[in-house]
């Protein structure tokens, strides 16, 4: 019986360790971003839709953005700085591994500051997080302010 419960507790340990190693960070999870950027001369709606997905911020693997909507599918990695309430989205690579887009562009450079977000607490209390767009804008010719937000989903 003492072996048994040696090995119970030795398997307890090495799961507690293991998780240990897993440190969330507080913007760890999943934001998401849908917004209607106008129509097309046909009248079709132009959507945009953004997935962030967060792990271990302020790490250098933290980030994996995609981005899907009217003539767009592409998927960025980047990189994180936060501070506080803000934190900032940084190109990194094209989920290639390359730095220039699909067209041979060098659209973005690395480190550059694609976005950041900005968590505010609204009159309901619950919790914003606010773009606030840099290098990587969703749509041409868009309202920058506070009617587009990102959502946590996870």
């Amino acid at each position: 019986m003492t072996v048994v419960r040696y090995f119970v507790l030795a398997i307890g340990l090495m799961v507690s360790a293991c998780t240990a190693n897993e440190a969330v960070g507080p913007w760890d999870g999943d934001y998401q971003f849908a917004g209607l950027g106008g129509e097309t001369g046909g009248g079709s709606p132009i959507m945009m839709e953004i997935t962030l997905n967060i792990k271990k911020s302020g790490s250098d693997k933290s980030c994996k953005l995609h981005i899907q909507g009217f003539q767009k599918d592409e998927t960025i990695f980047c990189s994180t700085i936060d501070s506080d309430n803000k934190l900032e989205i940084r190109f990194k690579t094209y989920d290639d591994g390359r730095i220039l887009n699909a067209y041979d562009v060098e659209r973005y450079k690395v480190s550059e500051i694609l976005f950041s977000l900005e968590k505010a607490e609204g009159k309901d209390k619950k919790i914003r997080y606010i773009p606030h767009w840099a290098s990587y804008v969703p749509f041409d010719n868009m309202e920058i302010g506070g009617k587009y937000v990102f959502t946590k989903t996870k």
